[in-house]
């Protein structure tokens, strides 16, 4: 095989395992990132919500 041949062979590979890739994961799997990604928004807000003071300490105020 000359180079030519070589470069020609390894663009196709590249293409076909780009595209087959792509239509391995499917929507079911971005679905379910989607879900982690929300639950583990959840529990930093429930974790943030539980350690936060509960109120801000009140300066005087001097008119």
């Amino acid at each position: 095989m000359n180079f030519k041949v070589k470069i020609i062979v390894m663009l196709v590979a590249i293409i076909l395992s780009f595209l087959l890739f792509n239509l391995m994961t499917s929507s079911n799997s971005v679905e379910l990132m989607k879900v982690g990604h929300q639950a583990g928004q959840e529990i930093i807000a429930n974790y943030l919500a539980r350690t936060a003071p509960s109120s801000p300490p009140s300066l005087p105020l001097h008119i």
